[in-house]
């Protein structure tokens, strides 16, 4: 099954990856803590409903006696509670009770239909930032920190999916290499062996020759061995290891072009400048930091001292509370507060990183593709030299075992320029993957494989 870059990557953006597959269910998670920060705004409702036992002053003849006499009337009680965004918090409802079956009037506790509202108003610096809005705003940035990291994951499937690409393919040139050099090595042992039966060569010396073929051959099968241990290792990560349609994937591509002349050190800081503006995991890191920094003035808002307001049809009243001793606060205002001085740290440690990661790709990148273009020219040479070896050994100016010495080196060569063109394609996608190219989840399969024949521009 030939295959091509594109194909493949358009199967792993198909494919459900455990690590993009787990970033979701992570996003999830995290805008399902966002929606229990929103219920702290939620109406909230309660209600009873019951008997009551009430106690009343007996009569006798109209004059009252030292008798108690009792009722049970029906009784409930319907209130609605909810927090604003000021910090206050409503309660409003209303108590009701069913008709006493005697004198009202002659009761001890008399009851009555009445309505009841109720402000309860923190007196500390929570009044118009109320820490339950603080929290709220860190749950969405926790969410925005959640979808950088399904990008994140992306970006490192797709990354390994390019290098398991090109690792197989390099494999594959080698085996390709190995296979003529085994050929070569054989058909110098068969003309050795046929001149040893004329008595024009030493037996000893055709003997040699059919070893050196024999370890040509178990040469071939590690390289073979080696493309079958890296298609499990590709198809595993597009998770079609079971799929019998592709047992027998055969990658068909060329390594990037390392002729265009790459980027340099020089183009390093527009690169850092670019990368800071849209790598996922500086921007998640940012996105925690706001969050600590708001969990933070969240607990700092924490209002423990509480002034309540409460009307009635026959009432007026103000309540006022408090907590004595402020552990609780003060602990989590620590707490968070450290927890952003981490972050912060963090982002400083990560943008420095960034920018020595660049760096580095940058230079692994012209190296690269510099000693791949050097040995292009040397591959070549050898090459025709090869041919023309066999031509003088065709001709018999010169002997059978100069055509294999030949054919030895230009596989020798031709392996070292494969190194350095897998070496040049790996470059490139962890230069990309360093510039946040691969996370973007708007690029297609097709797109994708482009940037990844080719370095990055300085402009772009």
């Amino acid at each position: 099954r030939k295959t091509g870059l594109q194909q493949i990557l358009e199967s792993a953006m198909g494919a459900e990856a455990a690590g993009p597959l787990l970033s979701r269910h992570a996003r999830e998670r995290a805008q399902g803590a966002l929606q229990v920060a929103e219920s702290a705004f939620d109406w909230s409702i309660s209600a009873a409903a019951g008997k009551r036992r009430i106690a009343q002053a007996g009569t006798s003849m109209g004059f009252l006696t030292t008798e108690t006499e009792f009722d049970t009337p029906f009784v409930a009680t319907v209130f609605g509670e909810r927090l604003l965004q000021s910090g206050v918090r409503m309660r409003a409802g209303v108590f009701l009770a069913s008709d006493l079956r005697q004198d009202a009037r002659r009761a001890l506790n008399p009851l009555v239909n009445r309505p009841q509202l109720t402000f309860d108003i923190p007196v500390t610096g929570a009044l118009g930032e109320p820490a339950e809005a603080l929290r709220l705003e860190a749950a969405r940035n926790d969410v925005v920190a959640a979808d950088f990291d399904t990008r994140i994951a992306r970006a490192a499937y797709l990354h390994r999916v390019a290098a398991g690409f090109w690792k197989m393919l390099a494999a594959q040139r080698r085996v390709q290499a190995d296979r003529s050099l085994r050929d070569t090595t054989a058909e110098v042992a068969s003309q050795l062996g046929r001149l040893a039966e004329r008595g024009e060569a030493a037996a000893a010396e055709a003997a040699q020759w059919r070893a050196r073929t024999q370890l040509r051959e178990i040469g071939l099968q590690k390289a073979t061995l080696e493309v079958a241990t890296l298609r499990r290792e590709l198809l595993s990560l597009l998770r079609l290891e079971q799929r019998p349609e592709w047992q027998g994937l055969d990658l068909a591509a060329e390594f990037p072009d390392e002729g265009a002349q790459p980027v340099g050190l020089a183009h390093a800081a527009p690169l850092v400048e670019r990368a800071l503006q849209l790598r996922p995991d500086y921007l998640r890191l940012k996105e925690q930091v706001n969050a600590a920094q708001l969990r933070a003035r969240a607990a700092d808002r924490e209002s423990a001292d509480r002034l309540a307001l409460v009307a009635g049809l026959d009432r007026l009243m103000l309540e006022w509370s408090t907590v004595l001793g402020g552990n609780r606060n003060s602990g989590l205002r620590r707490q968070h507060e450290q927890d952003a001085e981490i972050a912060r740290l963090n982002l400083q440690e990560l943008r420095r990183a960034i920018g020595v990661e660049i760096e580095q790709h940058l230079a692994r990148l012209a190296a690269a593709a510099q000693a791949a273009r050097a040995l292009r020219p040397v591959t070549a040479q050898m090459a025709r030299h090869v041919d023309g070896v066999r031509r003088q050994v065709a001709a018999g100016l010169s002997p059978a075992s100069a055509l294999a010495e030949s054919a030895e080196a230009l596989a020798q060569a031709l392996k070292e320029r494969i190194e350095a063109q897998a070496q040049h394609a790996q470059a490139i996608a962890d230069l990309r993957l360093a510039l946040a190219e691969l996370s973007d989840p708007g690029i297609g399969a097709a797109t994708l494989a482009e940037m990844l024949r080719r370095a990055p521009l300085a402009s772009r």
